[in-house]
């Protein structure tokens, strides 16, 4: 169960280590009861149990697929812009990956898909998830797939339900990540349609909208499947999220007409930008969206876990703690039958743990956060 607790600077360590570790609460120190001696700030949680995590901690892989709109809006310029969106979101993303990511393999799937015989204006086209994804995960994965964004044509429209559904198929049927865990980064430059049996005014048309509707009227009124499919991406975001499949969600220039809908894909996600709580949103160069992309694959880079002496006999209800310090950014994970437990973290802490005299990580469960 994730511990969503604000705070995750190691200032903080445990002294006076009486209980550190321990299942019991710690002694008086001076002022109220505390689950951890020496960190009156973790007075308001003085009813927990408390089990020091022994580790080692070690790297975690992300298995990361990139979903990357290609669709024939991306041609666009920006206002202020020089370069039009493709150019500048394929040459940052290509910088991104061109950077030594020694816990992150990444795979690519681009929607919609490219055919031999050209997508064509208005294309839906998504292929099978064995045929559409650029992989498989593996030491070489990003060269490959800066190979192939530099040289790709953007067309057709934006089948962005339709890539989430084939990415889980990918990532739980076809090339299920031995280790660690598996995380979409879903790229998008405006609003998904592709729908068919959707049906829309202008005021839901993704056209009209994105002001390209050169009649002023309805633009979807013959053409349904341009209505804006907000509701099937959040099914599909959602099913990734059943499968244990964070989706991390960046808005291109183009995305701030829907910030809205793109917030709640990553609130749906599990993985929103911890600054704003919603989508990660670009700039329009290309020097703005590989640091939006390199900052993302850093945090999925720098998670670490170890594995706990025995499984707790309460799970749930649980928080992590480095020294003194309640950790945002961690998770405990039980295996299916409930014969171990494993700490996850992420962030500057396992670089701190990585060091000679390391912070102790202590889990408290069986207690609820203060009021």
């Amino acid at each position: 169960m994730s511990s969503r607790i604000a705070g995750i600077a190691l200032a903080g360590v445990c002294v006076g280590a009486i209980a550190c570790g321990s299942e019991r609460q710690a002694v008086k120190d001076g002022g109220s009861m505390t689950p951890i001696a020496g960190c009156p700030n973790l007075s308001g949680y003085a009813t927990c149990a408390v089990r020091e995590v022994t580790g080692p901690f070690a790297p975690r892989r992300a298995s990361v697929l990139l979903v990357v709109e290609r669709s024939g809006r991306l041609l666009r310029v920006p206002p202020g812009a020089t370069d039009d969106t493709w150019a500048a979101m394929t040459m940052g993303l290509a910088a991104a990956l061109d950077r030594p990511w020694e816990n992150v393999e990444f795979a690519m799937l681009g929607y919609p898909s490219g055919t031999s015989s050209g997508c064509g204006e208005g294309c839906c086209t998504l292929l099978p998830a064995n045929i559409a994804v650029r992989g498989p995960f593996g030491p070489d994965s990003a060269a490959r797939i800066v190979e192939a964004l530099l040289s790709d044509q953007p067309e057709g429209e934006a089948p962005m339900a339709a890539a989430l559904a084939t990415a889980r198929q990918y990532l739980t049927e076809v090339d299920v990540p031995a280790q660690g865990d598996a995380f979409v980064v879903l790229v998008a430059g405006g609003g998904p349609d592709c729908n068919d049996a959707s049906a829309c005014g202008a005021e839901r048309c993704v056209p009209n909208l994105e002001g390209r509707c050169a009649s002023g009227a309805n633009c979807c009124a013959d053409q349904p499947c341009r209505c804006l499919d907000d509701q099937a991406v959040t099914e599909q975001v959602r099913a990734l999220a059943g499968a244990g499949i964070a989706t991390a969600v960046v808005g291109l220039p183009g995305a701030a007409d829907f910030a809205s809908v793109f917030d709640d894909f990553a609130r749906a996600g599990g993985r929103p930008n911890p600054a704003t709580g919603g989508a990660y949103y670009t700039g329009t160069s290309a020097a703005e969206i590989g640091a939006t992309m390199t900052a993302i694959f850093g945090g999925l880079g720098a998670r670490c876990e170890a594995a706990l002496s025995s499984p707790l006999p309460s799970p749930d209800l649980t928080h992590v703690t480095a020294g003194c310090e309640l950790l945002a950014a961690a998770e405990l994970r039980s295996d299916t039958t409930g014969a171990a437990s494993r700490v996850i973290l992420e962030g500057d802490v396992c670089g701190a743990l990585a060091r000679d005299a390391p912070p102790p990580v202590n889990v408290l469960w069986g207690c609820a956060s203060p009021p």
